[in-house]
């Protein structure tokens, strides 16, 4: 059985955007607690950990926010998280150009503003991961550990969980119409 136990913080919000496949990119700067080295794009695959942190309508696309209201699904009982998307990384960039950024614009849940603040944030740039996503037939609930706490990015899970039985979000086609929506946004291909 295959099994994956590592885990990216992310929005709750952006979390729910990403498994109802209404955004297939992430854009990322990283942690407080990353340390001098920064964020790194340290896995191809992994689990999207729904965070509550950081997040707020006003921060958000008009046309995301009202996915804020999904946020609950995403949280268990007792301050249990709610893990059932999977993530492979597609591709990844480090995007130098604040334009570049800022023409993906509509593809992800972020306003202008907080592309900006974050593209800014210590040292001009932005990472951008295109994601297949695949969705558990069942969700796991994950206790947050005192090591999986905090401003970091990349979480080890207290148990592996399994990857044998998952079911894309978006068919090849979609993906791939996903795909190239971000490829011309962004003059990548």
């Amino acid at each position: 059985m295959q099994q994956n136990s590592i885990a990216l913080k992310e929005w709750a919000v952006i979390c729910r955007a990403l498994e109802t496949g209404r955004q297939t990119l992430l854009l990322r700067k990283g942690g407080i607690a990353e340390g001098p080295g920064g964020f790194r794009a340290e896995h191809e695959r992994f689990w999207l950990y729904p965070t509550q942190f950081h997040q707020g309508a006003e921060q958000l696309q008009p046309e995301f926010a009202p996915l804020l209201g999904d946020v609950g699904q995403l949280q268990g009982a007792n301050g249990q998280i709610v893990v059932r998307a999977f993530a492979e990384v597609k591709r990844v960039e480090y995007l130098t150009s604040l334009k570049q950024v800022l023409a993906l614009s509509g593809l992800h849940g972020w306003t202008d503003d907080v592309v900006r603040q974050r593209f800014d944030y210590k040292r001009p740039g932005l990472y951008l991961f295109v994601l297949r996503i695949f969705l558990a037939r069942q969700a796991t609930l994950v206790t947050e550990s005192v090591t999986m706490a905090g401003c970091k990015s990349w979480v080890e899970l207290p148990q592996p969980i399994a990857t044998s039985d998952l079911q894309p979000v978006l068919d090849e086609v979609e993906f791939q119409v996903a795909t190239a929506n971000i490829d011309a946004a962004s003059r990548l291909s």
